[in-house]
């Protein structure tokens, strides 16, 4: 079967190899920017919205989403991999093997979703305490847990209709649906929350909803008749030669990706043996990390302590044992006036002097 484009792709994929550079550019990046810009801030807002159920559902949240980005670290791995190979082969000209990529991504990422949703589901209680959740978490997140995993396939059919639709250059299509998708949520959200006043499982049945929009939007796409690379098993191909440079690709980023989420759980696991309630925020409670308004002395100063959290539990981990007292040293400054040492210039060292300078700036 031979793969031709319709007009308008055609004239995106002439316009991106043959037009002005600046033009490509700002019309292919801005709305990417847009794109993360929207998803950090409707995320910052699903924490405050959390946060007024209470503090052990911000915790509970905080665990369960690093999970989460754990899990669906396959997924994020094959989009970005398999995309890449995607959009060489489509500005190529080789609009076969782009077919037959797309194809083969879709349904391997589909299977390896379903694998895990058979793996996790079945025992989320056991695969919560293998990870160290605290057990008044456990008890409480349970369902809230099953109910995120669920979605793991609608995160990777919707992860990888983002890369093929940026391996076109349609990322404006990805900045629409993203907008739409986090209304959605947010607006079921705050019905929840603020009207209904229900819990933890309404917001996950919130993300459910988005997800489940999306994903519908994603596959009534990738199933059109004017899709140029229509979803077709006969276009499947798990040979060498297709599945080799794929995940040469995404191993590498799924396991940046699984790493980095698994360091988090660990970190949030070691945290909660200074209460549950510190889970997500190293040491320090939630009711005052997302308290509206002035401190008390008393907050105040177990805000401080965040630090001190830190020196103790990096000294628990070997390999990070002789980087602890720098790390701890963040807030100390050069006239002494920081904490929790109150360290002066003559006791701060090079880099301790760096990474007060990077917080003070990153803050």
């Amino acid at each position: 079967m031979t793969h031709t484009l319709g007009k308008k792709d055609s004239a995106k994929r002439e316009f991106i190899l043959e037009g002005d550079l600046w033009k490509v550019l700002f019309s292919v990046a801005l709305p990417l920017v847009f794109y993360n810009s929207i998803s950090q801030f409707f995320g910052f807002f699903d924490t405050l919205i959390a946060a007024n159920i209470g503090a052990g559902i911000v915790s509970t949240v905080a665990f369960v989403s690093q999970i989460q980005s754990m899990l669906s670290a396959v997924g994020s791995g094959l989009a970005i991999g398999g995309g890449i190979i995607i959009a060489r082969y489509y500005g190529a000209g080789d609009f076969e093997a782009v077919n037959r990529h797309i194809n083969t991504l879709v349904f391997l990422s589909l299977g390896i979703g379903l694998f895990i949703l058979a793996a996790v589901i079945p025992f989320p209680v056991v695969f919560l305490r293998l990870l160290g959740m605290p057990e008044d978490l456990v008890r409480g997140g349970t369902a809230y847990f099953a109910l995120e995993t669920s979605m793991i396939v609608c995160i990777f059919v919707n992860t990888i209709y983002f890369a093929v639709e940026k391996a076109k250059g349609n990322t404006r299509i990805i900045l629409a649906c993203t907008v739409l998708v986090l209304s959605i949520k947010f607006a079921l959200t705050c019905l929840f929350v603020y009207v209904f006043h229900a819990g933890i499982i309404m917001l996950s049945v919130a993300s459910l909803c988005a997800h489940t929009t999306l994903t519908a939007i994603a596959l009534a796409n990738m199933t059109s008749r004017k899709n140029s690379f229509a979803l077709s098993f006969r276009s499947i191909d798990f040979s060498i030669r297709t599945l080799k440079p794929i995940l040469v690709l995404s191993l590498p980023i799924f396991l940046e990706k699984f790493v980095f989420s698994f360091g988090k759980v660990v970190i949030n696991s070691m945290s909660a043996s200074y209460g549950s309630s510190t889970v997500g925020a190293l040491g320090v409670s939630n009711r005052i990390l997302d308290k509206a308004g002035t401190l008390e002395d008393e907050e105040w100063e177990s805000m401080r302590s965040h630090t001190r959290y830190t020196l103790e539990i990096l000294k628990r981990v070997k390999r990070f044992r002789r980087f602890a007292a720098t790390a701890a040293a963040h807030h100390e400054r050069l006239d002494g006036s920081g904490y929790h040492l109150g360290l002066n210039g003559d006791q701060l060292g090079p880099a301790a002097r760096v990474l007060a300078l990077a917080d003070v700036a990153e803050a």
